[in-house]
């Protein structure tokens, strides 16, 4: 709690810097949706229909499965568990572990890679900002970020190179 206090005090203290990271926050995974959007779009064009298929199923089958699975755990979130106040305002409750902002764009990443290598490592680095903003908004912790990595990156190698 400590922790988080002091980093969030760093980022309140200056207006620019908590609008920049509530902008940040905000467009970033909008970006990454937006990016999604369009490769489905490209995949109707460029992509045989196996391909096209794919990069729409993997990543709903992948946010189907963690969407039950958080339910099942129902994990609390560290503004629900510490008291903190958030730089991000959440009313949810539970349904923490593992990211579910995470999970996505780390499987819209692997698409990405199934397309491009250069598209998924942009989109990569997009997720890794994503997985540094979300604990510092106080909306989730750390392992919330990795399990939801993880998770994708699993479901990403399985759905789009092994079967």
């Amino acid at each position: 709690r400590d922790r988080y206090n002091k980093l969030s005090g760093w980022i309140r203290r200056k207006p620019y810097r908590y609008k920049l990271f509530l902008i940040l926050y905000k467009t970033l995974p909008l970006l990454v949706m937006g990016t999604y959007g369009v490769m489905i779009f490209y995949g109707i064009y460029k992509l045989n229909r196996e391909q096209w298929i794919r990069i729409i199923a993997v990543p709903a089958v992948t946010f189907l499965v963690v969407t039950v699975f958080r339910k099942l755990l129902n994990e609390k979130r560290p503004y629900e568990a510490y008291d903190i106040q958030p730089l991000v305002y959440k009313s949810k409750q539970g349904e923490s572990f593992p990211s579910r902002h995470m999970v996505s764009v780390v499987i819209i990443a692997m698409a990405g890679f199934y397309i491009s290598v250069l598209l998924g490592s942009l989109l990569l680095l997009f997720s890794v900002l994503i997985g540094i903003l979300r604990p510092a908004a106080g909306v989730h912790y750390v392992r919330d970020i990795l399990g939801g990595f993880f998770f994708s990156l699993i479901m990403g190698i399985i759905g789009f190179y092994i079967i």
